[in-house]
C-alpha cells in the first residue's frame, strides 16, 4: 500500500478532535523546523529531585560487576540490539545509521520534510533504540559503581556528540516525541549517577529542546497509546527534577492529571493493558514506575483510584508472566528503557522478581528500593482476567494462557494481533505451543502481517473472512466483537467469539497428564475451518499416525493427539516464526482442516509421556 493510501486510510478512523491536533502538531512542525535557540536554562537539580541513586555500598559485588562488564563491552563496541542481535557500534556511535542494515540515513533537514515509512534499507526502530540512551544510562552506572573516571568521561563526550550531531528539531532523531521523552528519563539518571556533574550548557543543551518537543508534538487520538504515556512521564520526570524546565509546558499539577487520566483510560480494573501487548503493558509500567517516584520526590501521590489500578497492573504482570521472556501476545520490540537488569536484554524479568519481592533480586531493588504497591499473586490453578480477556494456569509442570481479549486499544488498534481465541503452553519452564511473535514494524509490513494474522495463531480459522482487517503497519480497521471468557465449574475455562454470523467456542481443561482442547464452530453457511498448532524452534515434532505426533521438549517425550473428525492433518517443518525482534527463524506446525457445524467438538489432546 502507497503512503498516499494509508494516509487516507489513516484519516478514516480519526476523530475531529484528533484531526485539528494533527493540525497543530503540523503549524508546530513549521515553527520548530526553524534554528532552535536555547533561550533560558533548566535550572539545577532540586535537592531532593528523583532520581537519586542509593548507597554505593548498598549494591551487591556481583550486580556491580555485571554492570561494569557490560558498560565495558559498549565502549569497546560490542552492543546487543534488543535482545538477541550482536553488533559493532562505533564509538562514539553514529547516531543516525542502521547498524543492522549498515546503513547510514544521515539527514540534518528539518524533521518536518523526513518520514520513516518512506525508508526502504534501513529500520527505524534500530536508529531510535539506539538513540534512547539506554547504554549511556548503563556506562553511567559504571561510572557511579566504581568512580573511575573514564567512564564518566565517555558519556560526557558520547552525549556532546550526540547534541552535536543532531541540532534540536533536526534529524530523524527528532521524528517522535516518544523517542524525545524516553531521552529525557534516561539523562536524568545520567546526570544522577554522575553526582549531577553535568555541564550545565550540555544540560541545557538536553533538556530545554527535548521538553520542548516532547511536548509540542505528543500523540493524541487514536495514537495516544503507550506513546502518550511516555511522553507525560519524560515531562514528569523534567519538570520535577529540574527547577527551570521549558516554561512552554504545563505544569506539574496539570502533567499529573494527564498521566492519571491516561492510566486510568489505558489499563482495565483488572489491571490489563488494553493495547492487548503484553510487552507494551511492561513498557508502559514503567513509564508509570519513573512518574510515580518523581512525583513522589515532591511529596505529591496520585489519587487512590489511580494507586489502586497501578496495583492491578502491577499484579497483571506478574500473574501472567510466562517461564521465559519470549512468545507473548501481541506486539513486543524488546524495548527496554532504564536498564536495571544485571544485562540490558535482559532485564524485563527483573520486573516481575521486583514486584514479588523475591529474596535476592537485583535489578529495581538496587536502585528503586522496595516494590511500593504490594501486589497480589495467583498460586497453583487458573488466574483468569475476564475485562482484559485473558486466563493464565501454571502448576509444576505446565504454565498455559488462553486469549479471549478484543482486538486492540483506540480505533486503529496499534500493537494487537489477531489473537483471540489463541492458546500457548510451556512445559517444564519451555515454550512448547508459542504465540509465533512479532518479526519486525516498518522494515518487512508482509512478514509483520502474517505474523500477526488469526492463521499464525492457534485457534480455529473460519473461511476467508478475517476477523478484522489490516490496512498498514499499525492500522486495523473493523473490530471484531469482543469475545467472552470464563471460567467453568471443572477446573475448565471457556473462550468464546461470535462474528460474521460464525460462532466459535474453545473450551481448555488440565487433566492427569496433560490437557484437552475442544473447539466448535458453528455457521450459517458451511465453511471450510482450520487449525494450526505453531511449536517453538527447540521442540522437535514428529509425525507417528495420521492422528497422533510425539513431541520432544528438550529432555522431555510429549503427545500431541487430534480426533478424526478432521479431514485433513500434516506436519510443517518450516513454520515462521520470531522470537525476538527482528529474528525470524522456523518451527515446526500441525495443520488441521476441517469443516464447520461438525456433529462434535473437534478435540486436540496434550500429553506428557507417562
Amino acid at each position: 500500500m502507497g503512503a498516499i493510501g494509508w494516509y487516507v486510510r489513516r484519516l478514516s478512523v480519526m476523530r475531529p478532535s484528533e484531526v485539528f491536533g494533527h493540525l497543530r502538531k503540523a503549524v508546530f512542525r513549521v515553527r520548530d523546523s526553524s534554528e532552535y535557540l536555547v533561550s533560558s536554562s533548566a535550572g539545577e537539580p532540586r535537592p531532593i529531585a528523583y532520581p537519586s541513586p542509593p548507597e554505593k555500598r548498598l549494591l551487591s559485588a556481583r550486580y556491580c560487576e555485571s554492570i561494569v562488564e557490560e558498560a565495558d563491552d559498549l565502549i569497546s563496541g560490542k552492543w546487543v540490539l534488543f535482545r538477541d542481535i550482536s553488533l559493532h557500534v562505533d564509538s562514539p556511535p553514529q547516531w543516525q545509521k542502521d547498524y543492522l542494515s549498515r546503513e547510514d540515513i544521515f539527514d540534518n533537514r528539518p524533521f518536518r520534510y523526513l518520514n520513516h515509512r518512506t525508508l526502504k534499507d534501513a529500520d527505524i526502530k534500530v536508529v531510535w533504540d539506539l538513540n534512547r540512551w539506554t547504554q549511556i544510562v548503563r556506562i553511567a552506572q559504571a561510572a557511579y559503581v566504581t568512580e573511575e573516571p573514564h567512564y564518566g568521561e565517555t558519556v560526557t563526550r558520547w552525549l556532546e556528540d550526540w547534541v552535536e550531531v543532531n541540532p534540536p528539531f533536526r534529524g530523524w532523531n527528532w521524528t517522535s516525541a516518544l523517542e524525545s521523552a524516553i531521552r529525557l528519563i534516561n539523562f536524568a539518571w545520567i546526570e544522577a549517577l554522575l553526582e549531577n556533574r553535568i555541564d550545565e550548557a550540555l544540560r541545557d543543551a538536553i533538556v530545554m529542546p527535548h521538553s520542548r518537543y516532547t511536548w509540542r508534538h505528543r500523540s493524541s487520538g487514536s495514537s495516544a497509546n503507550n506513546h502518550r504515556l511516555g511522553e507525560l512521564a519524560g515531562l514528569i520526570v523534567a519538570k520535577c527534577r529540574w527547577q527551570n524546565s521549558e516554561k512552554g509546558t504545563p505544569k506539574i499539577e496539570e502533567l499529573k492529571a494527564l498521566f492519571e487520566r491516561e492510566i486510568l483510560s489505558q489499563f482495565s480494573e483488572d489491571g490489563g493493558n488494553k493495547e492487548q501487548a503484553f510487552h507494551y503493558h511492561l513498557f508502559s509500567f514503567e513509564f508509570i514506575i519513573h512518574a510515580y517516584f518523581s512525583l513522589l520526590s515532591l511529596g505529591i501521590e496520585f489519587r487512590p483510584e489511580v494507586l489502586e489500578r497501578i496495583r492491578s497492573t502491577a499484579s497483571f504482570i506478574v500473574n501472567m508472566q510466562s517461564p521465559d521472556m519470549r512468545w507473548d501476545f501481541g506486539d513486543s520490540d524488546d524495548a527496554v528503557l532504564v536498564p536495571f537488569g544485571d544485562q540490558i536484554p535482559t532485564s524485563l524479568h527483573t520486573w516481575s522478581d521486583w514486584l514479588e519481592r523475591l529474596p535476592g533480586s537485583d535489578g529495581p531493588t538496587q536502585w528503586l528500593g522496595t516494590e511500593p504497591f504490594s501486589v497480589s499473586k495467583k498460586g497453583d490453578g487458573w488466574y483468569v482476567a475476564e475485562q482484559s480477556g485473558y486466563a493464565v494456569f501454571r502448576d509444576d509442570d505446565w504454565f498455559v494462557r488462553l486469549d479471549g481479549s478484543p482486538l486492540g486499544y483506540l480505533s486503529i488498534a496499534a500493537h494487537a494481533h489477531l489473537d483471540a481465541m489463541h492458546a500457548s503452553f510451556w512445559f517444564r519452564s519451555h515454550a512448547l505451543i508459542v504465540d509465533p511473535g512479532t518479526g519486525t514494524y516498518f522494515f518487512d509490513s508482509q512478514t509483520r502481517q502474517r505474523l500477526a494474522d488469526e492463521t499464525a495463531h492457534n485457534g480455529p480459522v473460519v473461511g476467508t473472512i478475517p476477523m478484522a482487517d489490516r490496512r498498514g503497519v499499525f492500522l486495523w480497521l473493523d473490530h471484531h466483537p469482543t469475545p467472552t471468557i470464563w471460567q467453568g465449574e471443572d477446573r475448565d475455562v471457556f473462550v468464546q467469539s461470535d462474528h460474521h454470523e460464525v460462532s466459535r467456542r474453545r473450551r481448555i481443561r488440565p487433566t492427569e497428564d496433560g490437557w484437552v482442547v475442544e473447539d466448535v464452530v458453528q455457521s450459517t453457511v458451511l465453511s471450510p475451518v482450520s487449525i494450526s498448532w505453531h511449536f517453538a524452534p527447540e521442540v522437535g515434532v514428529e509425525q507417528v499416525n495420521a492422528h497422533t505426533f510425539r513431541l520432544t521438549c528438550y529432555e522431555a517425550v510429549l503427545w500431541l493427539r487430534v480426533d478424526s473428525s478432521w479431514k485433513k492433518v500434516s506436519l510443517d517443518a518450516s513454520s515462521l516464526v520470531s522470537p525476538s525482534f527482528r529474528v525470524l527463524t522456523t518451527g515446526s506446525a500441525i495443520n488441521l482442516v476441517g469443516e464447520s457445524n461438525g456433529p462434535r467438538p473437534y478435540v486436540t489432546v496434550l500429553e506428557k509421556q507417562g
